[in-house]
């Protein structure tokens, strides 16, 4: 027998209604709607499977990638799956003049620019990680696009790193460029023949260069210009040409902002009470305010950095005051107001603060408990062991005006006694004074101060204060011992301990290739070496005008980490 043919007989509901039952006839109308429904449903795609972690693939490229010979103005790469394009921040090396065009769409990107390409010349086209896969956006990572307008593709590479002269941390989105040229203002007028962009880590690298020599630099380009043309553009060059060939060592660049370069500008003028004014300028101030003949001699300046404070001995009768700034500076005639309000007049008290930066005090509050005895509570101010307690004047004191000592008490009343007094400056007017007092270990103390016992440059007298802290014990900090294993060591070194925020908690020069830094607070810190070249001990700038770079910075590799009753004994070869 043959197989059964089987045929379907399609009937109208109304018709079937006349033969068949009411309840079977109300299970076919519901079938019937669940079949309506299921044909209205969306389309869903299973559920479960691998996710995609594959970038595209290239399947194409017209011309083909490394052409050599090329005439085109345009180019096009075709992916095996959809992609986009992130940003449209392209390289492209040698630089053209205008921006090429970029058009995305499905699985294809198409590149095309009006430039005329130079003759003999390899043009890499990098696209870094901006083409992604449409669903999942894994990148094609550091696409590059090759061609030649000549016979051969140059296959040279120049690897490299841009840090900040300061830091020595390495710089992200810097454009590092070689010159063919070798004039030195040709970075002020003229793009780079090849240029090439820092990672995250501040590492760069050339691909595609041609053999020969070339002038090297890096540029924090803030209008994107590829040119050295603000005051405000940092920069890092090579001392001299560096010649590309088969081996090539790795070049460090250290960026710098000339400030020589910069005009000083006036930040602020801040009037912080009846009495006193502070001037704060962008870089630091070489020499003082000069004053109008109309103020003679009846204000007191003191300059500190980048700033100066101005203090007017006796409160100005006249509604402004001129002050002209030297043009060794900036040439420029500050009108300050002398107008003032009731809650000036509040802020001009002489009044005395505590200087505890230095403090268990500024411990994180989780490691305190490790760091403090448990007869030292945290809500005290604390005394690292091996400090000299330095109170702070909100105006400068004379000289015959501070006094001689103040009150100390000893374990809440237990030993009254004095503490001398000791002013910190060189100066004829003092911020700041030092308590000299054999202080002892995990003891409680209060300084005490009477009102009007002193008086400041404006004639103010002081309010009374009471100032509460603790003595710590020597356990509860460590120390820090370093040998330079260089043989000699000039002494134009200085080695800086730096804490976890930056700041410079020491500086020591370097004598006799052993330094150490006692009785500092737990915690992490690092360990930096100024060159001083020029003996000022302090650090300098670079000039490129002068073809000066910036004084060196040697880092220490590891962070210190400083543990209470340690010793961190360490080694160190500079060079």
């Amino acid at each position: 027998m043959g197989e059964r043919e089987e045929k379907f007989l399609v009937i109208p509901l109304k018709k079937l209604s006349l033969h068949i039952s009411h309840k079977l006839k109300f299970a076919i109308i519901n079938l019937q709607f669940a079949i309506l429904l299921a044909s209205c449903a969306n389309v869903v795609a299973p559920e479960g499977g691998l996710k995609d972690n594959e970038a595209p693939k290239i399947v194409k490229a017209t011309p083909a990638n490394a052409s050599t010979q090329v005439t085109t103005k345009s180019f096009k790469i075709i992916f095996n799956e959809f992609i986009k394009l992130k940003e449209q921040d392209i390289v492209v090396s040698p630089p053209l003049n205008q921006a090429p065009r970029i058009k995305q769409k499905g699985k294809y990107i198409e590149v095309k620019w009006n430039d005329t390409l130079k003759p003999n010349t390899t043009y890499t086209f990098n696209f870094g990680e901006n083409i992604v896969d449409y669903t999942e956006g894994n990148p094609y990572s550091n696409l590059k696009y090759v061609f030649s307008t000549g016979s051969v593709i140059d296959t040279l590479e120049q690897s490299g790193i841009v840090t900040d002269a300061i830091t020595g941390k390495g710089l992200e989105k810097i454009a590092v460029m070689l010159y063919t040229e070798n004039d030195d203002s040709i970075v002020c007028k003229q793009k780079p023949y090849y240029f090439t962009k820092t990672d995250a880590s501040g590492s760069f690298h050339f691909n595609y260069i041609k053999e020969g020599k070339y002038k090297m630099f890096a540029l924090k380009d803030e209008n994107f210009n590829l040119l050295y043309d603000l005051p405000n553009e940092k920069i890092a060059f090579a001392d001299s040409s560096i010649t590309i060939s088969k081996v090539n060592k790795g070049i460090e660049l250290k960026m710098f902002e000339n400030f020589v370069f910069k005009k000083q500008k006036i930040k602020s003028v801040v009037r912080n009470d009846v009495f006193s004014y502070l001037i704060r300028f962008d870089k630091k101030i070489n020499s003082e305010l000069a004053n109008e003949s109309t103020l003679s001699n009846s204000f007191v300046k003191i300059v500190s950095g980048d700033s100066v404070l101005f203090y007017v001995k006796q409160k100005p009768t006249q509604d402004s005051i001129l002050i002209t700034l030297p043009k060794t500076e900036v040439d420029t005639i500050l009108k300050v107001e002398t107008k003032y309000d009731s809650t000036m007049m509040k802020r001009s008290r002489l009044f005395v603060v505590a200087n505890f930066q230095n403090s268990v005090s500024s411990i994180d509050k989780r490691k305190q408990t490790e760091s403090v005895s448990k007869n030292v509570k945290p809500s005290i101010n604390t005394l690292a062991y091996g400090n000299s307690l330095i109170v702070n004047f909100n105006h400068p004191i004379a000289t015959e005006n501070l006094p001689l000592q103040f009150i100390l008490i000893e374990d809440t009343g237990k030993l009254k006694t004095t503490a001398k007094v000791e002013a910190l400056s060189n100066n004829a007017f003092h911020l700041q004074a030092k308590i000299n007092y054999p202080f002892k270990e995990d003891h409680t103390y209060e300084l005490i101060g009477r009102k009007n016992q002193f008086k400041d440059v404006c004639n103010l007298a002081n309010d009374s204060f009471h100032i509460k802290f603790v003595y710590a014990a020597q356990k509860h900090f460590g120390n820090i011992y370093l040998t330079i294993s260089d043989s000699i060591i000039s002494k134009s070194y200085y080695a800086e301990l730096l804490n976890s925020s930056k700041q410079i908690i020491s500086r020591q020069l370097i004598q006799n290739n052993h330094i150490s830094w006692k009785n500092i607070l737990p915690g992490a810190y690092t360990i930096r070496v100024l060159k001083d070249d020029n003996n000022d001990t302090n650090w300098n700038t670079g000039d490129y005008f002068k073809h000066l770079q910036p004084e060196k910075y040697l880092f220490y590799t590891k962070e210190i980490l400083v543990k209470p009753n340690w010793d961190n004994e360490l080694e160190w070869k500079l060079n």
